[in-house]
């Protein structure tokens, strides 16, 4: 990639990183819906409702049993995901935002996995001192990048690296 195109693909990254939390959440709360029964006709209207709803993007109603999957998995997804952000959170708390070119990060991670290995995710966060599961984490993460909140950007305007946008 030349690196003019980088700032651009970075922030079309985060958008798209965005899109795939408010998909999962909708996701979730629908499947929830849907596994307390009731009529195909409105489950395919919720589905639609939810997913478009949170996502700003028109989901067609056909679809609505294309995306669920056995055992809630979009749950363990998003448990997934949450735990990430906040594992990048705590390393960068602790060693910096490049963390991951730290080479004594990889023997602390190393320590880590084996120590927590079949653990839940929850206890696994209680062992970095946080509390539970949280969004915040990724969500701070993706509005520093796409507001630019730190470097004092924001408003009525989205400016990124690429550029600035109309909200």
């Amino acid at each position: 990639m030349p690196p003019e195109s980088t700032a651009g693909f970075v922030d079309f990254h985060a958008l798209a990183t965005l899109w795939l939390l408010r998909s999962d959440a909708a996701r979730l709360l629908y499947q929830l819906r849907l596994h307390r029964g009731g009529a195909q006709a409105v489950h395919r209207a919720e589905y639609a409702g939810m997913v478009g709803l949170l996502t700003g993007i028109n989901e067609a109603e056909e679809r609505y049993l294309v995306t669920v999957a056995d055992g809630l998995r979009v749950a363990d997804d998003l448990r997934g995901r949450m735990l990430g952000d906040a594992l990048r959170d705590h390393l960068e708390d602790h060693h910096s935002s490049e963390w991951w070119s730290v080479p004594a990060v990889g023997t602390a991670l190393g320590g880590l996995w084996r120590e927590t290995a079949g653990w839940s995710a929850e206890r696994v966060l209680a062992r970095l001192g946080y509390d539970a599961l949280d969004w915040r984490p990724g969500l701070r993460r993706l509005r520093v990048q796409l507001i630019g909140e730190m470097s004092g950007y924001g408003g009525p305007n989205i400016t990124t690296r690429a550029g600035t946008r109309k909200v």
